[in-house]
C-alpha cells in the first residue's frame, strides 16, 4: 500500500481490493459536504483508477455486500428511466425524439445521462450518422436485449397487479405515533 500524504484520505472501496486495483484519492483538505449537495470552497478531489482485472473484481458478484461494485449495476437497472427506456429500445433502433415521446416526463438532460450510462455499461450502442441535421440512433446490444427481456416480465407484473397494489396503497393508514394515542388505547386493557 502506498504511503499517504498528510491529510489525505482514501476511499474504503480502494482498500477492499488487493493491489489497489480501484483507487480513489481525496487530497487535503478533506471535502466537506454542505446541505443539498453543495461543496465547501477550497476542497479538491481527484480520482485515479486503473483497469481492474476481471477476476479480482467480478469473480464473485455479491450485490448484498455494500462494497461490491455489482451494486452499481443494480443501481443502474433500478433507475426508473432505465426501466422505461430499455423496453422502448427492444422494438428496434430509436432516435432521441422517439425516446422522449415514449418515456413521457423525462427531460432531455435526463435522457442523455441515462443513454450515456447504458452505453457505458454495454447495454446500448449509439450510432451517429454524421449528417446535417444530426441523426443518431440507439440500439440494444445482446446484453441489453437480455436485460430488456427480464424487465419485460417486471412490466407484465406491474400491469397485471396494478389494481391490487393501488387498492392496498389507498387502504393503508399509517399507525399513529404513541404520543398521539389516548392513554390505554390499543393496549387491550378494559379498565
Amino acid at each position: 500500500m502506498n504511503p499517504r500524504a498528510p491529510g489525505e484520505r482514501r476511499c474504503l472501496l480502494a482498500e477492499r481490493f488487493a493491489g489497489d486495483t480501484l483507487q480513489c484519492t481525496i487530497h487535503a483538505p478533506f471535502i466537506q459536504y454542505a446541505p443539498f449537495g453543495n461543496y465547501y470552497p477550497g476542497a479538491s478531489m481527484s480520482r485515479k483508477s486503473a483497469p481492474a482485472p476481471r477476476s479480482a473484481v467480478c469473480a464473485r458478484a455479491n450485490p448484498w455486500d455494500a462494497g461490491c461494485p455489482s451494486r452499481l449495476i443494480l443501481g443502474l437497472v433500478a433507475d426508473k428511466w432505465v426501466l422505461l427506456i430499455l423496453p422502448l429500445l427492444e422494438a428496434g433502433p430509436r432516435r432521441n425524439a422517439d425516446l422522449l415521446r415514449g418515456a413521457q416526463g423525462i427531460s432531455q438532460k435526463m435522457l442523455t445521462q441515462t443513454l450515456r450510462a447504458l452505453e457505458q455499461h454495454g447495454l446500448v450502442t449509439r450510432h451517429d450518422y454524421r449528417e446535417v441535421p444530426p441523426r443518431v440512433d440507439y440500439t440494444l446490444t445482446s446484453l441489453g436485449r437480455s436485460l430488456a427481456r427480464t424487465l419485460g416480465a417486471l412490466d407484465a407484473w406491474v400491469v397485471d397487479h396494478f389494481a391490487e397494489v393501488d387498492l392496498a396503497r389507498r387502504k393503508y393508514r399509517r399507525p399513529r405515533p404513541p404520543s398521539q394515542m389516548r392513554s390505554g388505547a390499543g393496549t387491550g386493557d378494559a379498565s
